[in-house]
């Protein structure tokens, strides 16, 4: 079990060094290796109810800038989760909010099945002076640049 969190903001930094530009293939790849890598993916999960009760809650599909395009929130570790929950308006701060965990492989597979509908992406670490984005879309291809598409290469 890897309890050892990377300095993602370090990797975050090298991987864009520039806002919404990208730095060197070695240090992107530096930035998703350490990403799959993690046990868990901690997600902004849908607000508890009667109805999710039942057949489970997922992640939660927030629309960022109140325009219609929708993003998954995720996070590399819980502290990172917290600290952007205490920073929200109201409507992220009251008990049914919650965040849930998502092996990689898991958090695929959910991701994968978001390939078409209204979520353009995934923002890791939002809120931290170094988030990062992909769409939907993209996450794949990423994981078989870095591991190969024929089984997992990783641990």
């Amino acid at each position: 079990m890897n309890r050892n969190i990377p300095d993602f903001d370090k990797l975050a930094l090298a991987a864009h060094p520039v806002v919404d530009q990208i730095g060197r293939v070695e240090d992107l790849d530096a930035l998703w290796s350490q990403l799959f890598e993690l046990d868990t993916w901690y997600f902004l999960g849908e607000p508890k109810t009667i109805y999710n009760a039942l057949d489970g809650v997922k992640p939660f599909q927030w629309d960022r800038r109140q325009n219609g395009e929708t993003w998954l929130l995720a996070f590399t570790d819980l502290n990172r989760a917290n600290r952007w929950k205490e920073t929200q308006d109201s409507q992220f701060n009251d008990d049914r909010v919650h965040f849930m965990s998502l092996t990689p492989d898991e958090a695929r597979s959910h991701i994968r099945s978001l390939i078409g509908s209204k979520v353009i992406g995934i923002r890791f670490n939002e809120g931290s002076d170094y988030g990062w984005a992909a769409r939907v879309e993209d996450i794949d291809p990423i994981f078989n640049h870095l591991f190969g598409s024929h089984g997992k290469t990783r641990r």
